[in-house]
């Protein structure tokens, strides 16, 4: 008698999980790294870009801390907010905070959902307040020496865009009435598009596993429903993109 071989890879939830998780850790490394770089290249101090970008893991290990005493868990959802937060500490707090309360009112399946994401946001909104208002001053007055203090110093990048914008700026003032006709038909445009919008809240997943159910007549032997699923294995198996079948 042969040995009986399992196939683990058939419809394992799990998968769908761990890929998850990885991708969104992935984002969530390279999305700091992204900010260190913009840091850098804007402030164009190392002392400046090492003080904001040190608000930036604080403000997420405190999130954490927190839900870890609340008796959370780190899940999809929470890394989800995690990384949406990644890119807004130390900006505009109150306003989106205040924003982001309505989502813990949603009720059913959307509610549960999207609760985590929005509470790990705010949780980490609200730790980089925190952090801008004690470790922020505490490393400027320690790196960045008093006349750095006093005198702030523009990057040749932040210059050159604010020498685009002036430019740019002082052209929509001089056309004033082709400026706000070309925005108010861009406007009405964006208004006339609103009843297409997709009205969806919950998010289409890229879960790799199918559930199919069989239903036959009642009374159907057990050959005959052997060879419905055979032939359904067959085509199915055919279809590209399938790796496999159980």
């Amino acid at each position: 008698m042969g040995e009986v071989q399992f196939d683990t890879t058939i419809f394992r939830p799990a998968t769908f999980i761990e890929r998850s998780l990885a991708n969104l850790s992935h984002s969530m490394l390279l999305g700091c790294v992204l900010v260190v770089y913009v840091l850098l290249v804007f402030l164009f101090d190392w002392r400046s870009a090492l003080i904001s970008a040190m608000a930036i893991p604080l403000s997420l290990i405190a999130a954490i801390l927190v839900l870890y005493w609340r008796g959370g868990t780190v899940n999809t959802m929470v890394l989800a907010g995690l990384v949406i937060a990644l890119g807004e500490v130390v900006y505009a707090t109150i306003i989106v905070v205040l924003a982001f309360l309505s989502v813990f009112f949603l009720e059913g399946l959307s509610g549960s959902f999207f609760r985590p994401l929005a509470a790990s946001y705010i949780l980490a909104i609200l730790a980089s307040l925190v952090v801008a208002l004690t470790v922020t001053p505490a490393m400027s007055l320690l790196l960045l020496p008093a006349t750095a203090r006093l005198r702030h110093r523009e990057g040749p990048v932040v210059r050159i865009l604010k020498r685009w914008y002036r430019a740019f700026l002082q052209r929509l003032l001089n056309w004033k009435r082709v400026t706000l006709t070309g925005f108010s038909v861009v406007f009405a445009a964006i208004g006339c598009t609103i009843p297409w919008l997709g009205e969806e809240l919950m998010p289409n997943f890229r879960e790799t596993d199918f559930l199919m159910h069989w239903v036959e007549k009642p009374g159907i032997g057990i050959d005959a429903m052997d060879r419905i699923t055979t032939r359904a294995s067959q085509e199915l198996m055919a279809v590209t993109g399938v790796r496999n079948f159980g």
